[in-house]
């Protein structure tokens, strides 16, 4: 891109396709949409004409930085989606087989039973403290049944 292009392209955007001062017809008879635009960057002094060359020259340098930003992140970016793919493909963990989980349940279960058969054996003994400590005969029929019950449980 060149100052006159830009030029151009801003007043186009700016006023339409037709420059300023211009009627359409005239632009219809030159033939050319672009003829009175070269005849009005003619028209320009040296210094705007310097302006519009600087302006489209650090257009020119952002676009082209912008490119290579994208560029390096598209690469980053495919680099990292190879990364997790093979970081997945090495992992053992992602891979359960049914048969794997249900063997698993089935061990917590039988362990949750276990600490819920020991809650209820605690439970059963400190009644029975309690009962011994609070009587003031503790009666020996009351400590039997209460030990059967016990036992009972247990089997």
């Amino acid at each position: 891109m060149n100052g006159y292009t830009l030029f151009t392209l801003v007043n186009k955007k700016k006023y339409g396709n037709i420059a300023p001062g211009m009627q359409p017809e005239d632009c219809i008879e030159s033939g050319s949409k672009n003829r009175p635009w070269q005849a009005l960057w003619s028209t320009l002094p040296e210094k705007s004409r310097r302006e519009w060359k600087s302006k489209a020259r650090r257009l020119l340098k952002q676009t082209q930085a912008h490119q290579k930003r994208e560029a390096g992140d598209e690469g980053r970016r495919a680099a990292e989606r190879r990364r997790l793919q093979s970081q997945l493909a090495r992992s053992k963990t992602n891979t359960f087989a049914l048969i794997d989980l249900a063997a698993h349940f089935q061990l917590l279960s039988e362990r949750m039973t276990g600490l819920a058969n020991q809650v209820s054996q605690y439970r059963v003994i400190s009644n029975l403290a309690y009962t011994l400590n609070n009587s003031a005969v503790g009666s020996l029929a009351m400590v039997y049944r209460f030990m059967s019950n016990l036992f009972s449980s247990l089997l």
